[in-house]
């Protein structure tokens, strides 16, 4: 039987001669016997291990929105590059900075 284990640090640690290196969690797996000295050793069980990152609806719509309003800043931008007098075309850009500014909260 094999338990993972996790220590604050994330690193690795080595039992009966065999080196154990941490997932990107952190996590470690070793087999039961090795369980108490590691645990004398700051490591701790992991009953859950976590899951890597991964991004939910919510944030990937969010990107998207700020992708959406960066490309709007940036023709805007373009735009306002030739002609500076233009108050429509500013308008235009300030709205887009606005925009941008309170999509990232």
């Amino acid at each position: 039987m094999s338990v993972k284990l996790r220590r604050a640090d994330g690193g690795g640690a080595s039992f009966g001669g065999e080196s154990f290196e941490p997932n990107e969690a952190g996590v470690i797996e070793v087999p039961g016997e090795a369980v108490g000295a590691l645990l004398d050793h700051g490591f701790e069980v992991v009953r859950d291990e976590p899951k890597k990152s991964e991004k939910s609806q919510a944030e990937v719509d969010q990107e998207v929105k700020l992708a959406e309003l960066l490309e709007a800043v940036k023709t805007a931008k373009a735009a306002l590059k030739g002609d500076k007098e233009n108050a429509e075309k500013k308008a235009a850009f300030d709205q887009a900075v606005e925009a941008l500014k309170a999509a990232k909260g």
